[in-house]
């Protein structure tokens, strides 16, 4: 009887210990797949980011208006990228086209909502002029300083632009795309995909936090410059930009016919449901 009793409780402690170290290991497993974890690295240059935003401090009115709520999503295809803001008061675009040596139909500011739809296309020239603004930022890396977003770990940076705007901003190391940091000039020195950045300005901190990442095949006519049923406008640096036809003047830009996108209605661009990182 006591022999019995002995083995039975042999029995058990066996059983305990088999469940014990099993359940270790994989906790060690565990850790160990979390430190060798690698990079995003977008497959063939192709993904979609989406970012949720949020403003805070301050009135309801004005930035806060406009944009609380908002998605951005950038979607990026080789030497093309798309900017889309979406929000309860606007609806926007920018087209991005990063060939080696293109002049002309560089990038182009297309606002989507409202009764006056309008698309403005920059040149090289025009487009380093629109983004005047970020040169000259100056750019502080803390690596040592990370975060988890979407389950990646981010390293930390302190963006300050030339009118002493500073931005936080958390990328994901390793994982630049050129092309969509020529979209986003502001963000040309990062080492790294930008998934959160904040700044605040008028007493207002406007946050952007990405919510999806993804490698996914993209259309085409994403990238397409829409035409049908928007107003063209003329950049005019420093100032209101006129529209086309308000003007008398020629369009002395530079480039050829070749180089121009073909215009078609807006597509229909999917949207990412927002969640929490």
């Amino acid at each position: 009887m006591v022999l019995s009793t002995y083995k039975q409780a042999s029995t058990y402690y066996k059983l305990f210990y088999c469940i014990f170290f099993s359940f270790f290991s994989f906790s060690v497993c565990a850790q160990l797949k979390i430190k060798k974890e690698k990079p995003f690295k977008p497959t063939s240059k192709e993904f979609v980011i989406s970012y949720t935003i949020s403003v805070t401090g301050g009135s309801t009115d004005g930035i806060a208006e406009t944009y609380n709520g908002g998605i951005k999503t950038a979607f990026v295809k080789n030497d093309f990228v798309r900017l889309r803001l979406v929000s309860l008061m606007r609806t926007q675009s920018i087209f991005y086209n990063n060939k080696k040596g293109l002049k002309k139909n560089v990038a182009a500011v297309v606002k989507e909502s409202g009764k006056e739809r309008s698309s403005m296309i920059l040149n090289a020239k025009e487009w380093k002029i629109y983004n005047a603004k970020n040169d000259s930022s100056k750019c502080e890396i803390f690596k040592e300083d990370t975060i988890r977003i979407l389950n990646f770990l981010c390293a930390k940076a302190i963006i300050t632009t030339k009118d002493s705007l500073k931005l936080l901003v958390y990328f994901l190391p390793s994982s630049k795309n050129k092309t969509l940091n020529a979209a986003e000039p502001l963000f040309a020195n990062i080492p790294g995909l930008i998934m959160q950045y904040s700044y605040t300005k008028a007493e207002k901190t406007i946050n952007y936090i990405a919510t999806t990442l993804k490698s996914a095949p993209i259309i085409a006519s994403t990238f397409i410059i829409p035409s049908k049923g928007f107003i063209k406008q003329k950049y005019n640096p420093g100032g209101i930009s006129k529209n086309v036809v308000d003007l008398n003047t020629e369009d002395n830009e530079e480039g050829t016919e070749e180089e121009e996108m073909e215009p078609v209605s807006v597509p229909t661009v999917p949207t990412e449901p927002i969640k929490k990182p």
